[in-house]
């Protein structure tokens, strides 16, 4: 690949979408925190705002629709409670244990950059998988979320890389955005939008199949050899 001086020494995961199976859980939840206002999100118009943190995110659905701004925090609540009822519906995506211990054991250095809570990661994320990421970085973490690169920079000081020695793995437009204003070349997966939505990845993969194919095989030098 042309984009990478090599294999990148780190890979920045996101989480709903990528890791996790979360994103239906999380359309679910912020539609059940805004039905009492008489609002109904469709799920495009959250994937598109993937990212954001969930503060962010009340606060710019507040505005779109007509809610009172003195309201975010409390929808923000109401969906955050509502996701820690049914989140634990949701899962790891197939193989991605695997993909990451084979990651880890390889010497590549991993974090997670997400815009959910640190306490939802902490709950959800199985504490195998935890452990193998050396960042984790959520939107409690920082002051500005995706699409600022402050997220993805965070974790890239941490793990002591630069951008252009790393790989960031994303499946929405907001986190697209926030690799590229940071330096770092960027795929994405079709895990909640077409890939017309994910034009500005230098890479797009249909499953995570195709992915572990390309991280293990297709792009790692060790599959040359």
């Amino acid at each position: 690949m042309i984009f990478l001086k090599g294999y990148p020494k780190a890979i920045l995961f996101d989480y709903d979408g990528v890791l996790a199976s979360t994103p239906e859980y999380n359309y679910l939840a912020w539609h059940a925190a805004f039905s009492p206002e008489g609002v109904d999100i469709t799920r495009r118009q959250y994937f598109l705002m993937e990212g954001r943190g969930p503060l962010l995110i009340s606060r710019m659905l507040c505005q779109v629709h007509g809610v009172s701004s003195e309201k975010d925090l409390e929808i923000m609540d109401r969906k955050e409670k509502f996701m820690r009822k049914i989140a634990g519906q949701a899962s790891i995506y197939p193989g991605i244990p695997e993909l990451l211990h084979t990651l880890y054991q390889g010497g590549v250095r991993l974090a997670l950059v997400t815009g959910a809570s640190k306490i939802r990661v902490e709950q959800f994320l199985p504490k195998e998988n935890h452990k193998l990421f050396t960042a984790v970085i959520t939107s409690d973490d920082v002051r500005r979320t995706k699409p600022d690169p402050e997220p993805y920079l965070t974790a890239a000081a941490i793990l002591c890389v630069s951008p252009e020695d790393s790989l960031v793995v994303e499946n929405a437009p907001l986190g697209i955005e926030s690799a590229k204003k940071g330096g770092f070349p960027c795929v994405a997966l079709t895990t909640t939008l077409e890939a017309a939505d994910l034009q500005q990845a230098v890479a797009v993969f249909n499953d995570h199949i195709a992915l572990s194919t390309f991280l293990l095989k297709d792009f790692h030098p060790l599959s040359q050899s």
